[in-house]
């Protein structure tokens, strides 16, 4: 899609005008393997980092310890073998999503490399075609609704849990911890 771009830019006496125009005031491209920042002085284009991958090992693991911390406490864990089952069915389709979305931040990434907005970018047919569609595309990615959050967060309230049922300075006990996925 990049390619095709670029190809229509080229012939476009339009975007060659917009290109003459002057950067806009305190432009910023920051990038790092991790994470893409760009902004100005008025907006934010992108401010993303890369999905990591929850393994699966890491859930059960954790799992594992929330069970051993919860049988001292003698606390329940309600929902905690279902939440797992949806865990383990999905994570195939969960894997693809995080592979799409690391994809998708590379394209990001490379299509920010070296490139400048300048005033007037409502004209920027680079930036409205290619560059705003990545974006709005992970957005969408990281709807809640979306193995990629649910894994995420799934991964989040194993480890508030465990920190939870840890701390020794605990002023209450839990009766139960509902953990859902």
């Amino acid at each position: 899609m990049e390619k095709e771009i670029i190809k229509q830019l080229k012939s476009n006496n339009d975007y060659k005008e917009y290109l003459k125009h002057p950067i806009v005031e305190g432009f910023v491209v920051e990038m790092t393997d991790e994470e893409i920042r760009v902004f100005c002085d008025s907006t934010w284009f992108v401010n993303r980092k890369i999905d990591k991958l929850v393994e699966l090992s890491a859930l059960e693991k954790n799992v594992t310890k929330l069970r051993s911390l919860a049988k001292k406490k003698k606390c329940k864990l309600k929902n905690i073998n279902n939440a797992m089952k949806q865990v383990r069915e999905n994570y195939n389709d969960y894997l693809v999503e995080v592979k799409d979305s690391i994809q998708t931040f590379k394209q990001l990434k490379k299509g920010w490399e070296n490139y400048q907005i300048h005033v007037g970018y409502s004209d920027d047919i680079y930036y409205k075609e290619y560059l705003e569609k990545l974006e709005f595309k992970l957005q969408e990615m990281h709807y809640l609704s979306s193995l990629l959050m649910k894994y995420k967060f799934f991964m989040q309230r194993l480890e508030k849990a465990i920190k939870d049922l840890s701390s020794e300075d605990m002023e209450e006990s839990f009766d139960f911890i509902s953990i859902y996925f």
